[in-house]
């Protein structure tokens, strides 16, 4: 009886497609069963499974089974491949709720699991750092920020991307987006207060 072999370890991104691979000289037919909850089953000898998730993670066993015309008994020959599915979690990016120029921005990323970021924005911008700051902020700083957040199981990465559009205009007022309003200077305020207690 000849020996199954089988990919003894995969890891992939999630939204990939795993590709299950069985082969045994003389192998009449196959059976798959997962660990997973709800179980994966199949009895194709190759079977894929598209657009994995997380909970798809686990030991995926095949059975191999050997018959012969010329008697009733079946031999078997069992094999394992464990499964690992990096999460690629959704980026939630925050800013200050708006920003004038020359005063500091500040804007972060944020995403469940994830191990890292990296920034790339206008004026040459790039960072590593989940929150950033940038001070006496100037409108050459305005435009498209991109975040990557990067999740990792072993040596295998994988990224989520977002874009973030961030404006900041000189004068007393500025627009940050996804925020939509105006930011009010100080003596803005003070003249709305009186206004309000008149």
């Amino acid at each position: 009886m000849a020996p199954l072999a089988v990919t003894p370890f995969f890891t992939l991104c999630q939204n990939s497609n795993l590709a299950l691979t069985a082969a045994a000289v003389g192998a009449t037919s196959y059976s798959w069963a997962s660990s997973t909850v709800p179980q994966f089953t199949s009895t194709l000898q190759n079977p894929q499974i598209n657009n994995v998730a997380p909970i798809q993670s686990g030991d995926y066993s095949v059975t191999a089974y050997y018959t012969s015309p010329s008697t009733t008994l079946v031999c078997t020959s069992t094999a394992v491949t464990n499964v690992s599915v990096v999460p690629r979690n959704p980026v939630t990016p925050f800013s200050s709720a708006n920003v004038c120029q020359f005063t500091t921005g500040t804007f972060s990323a944020s995403a469940l699991g994830a191990s890292g970021y990296e920034w790339f924005g206008p004026n040459g911008f790039n960072s590593t750092n989940q929150v950033n700051t940038i001070t006496n902020i100037q409108p050459v700083s305005g435009g498209n920020y991109s975040v990557n957040a990067i999740f990792t199981i072993g040596t295998v990465s994988c990224y989520n991307y977002k874009l973030y559009s961030f404006k900041c205009y000189s004068g007393t007022k500025c627009s940050s987006y996804p925020k939509h309003h105006s930011v009010l200077s100080a003596k803005e305020q003070h003249l709305q207060l009186m206004h309000q207690m008149l």
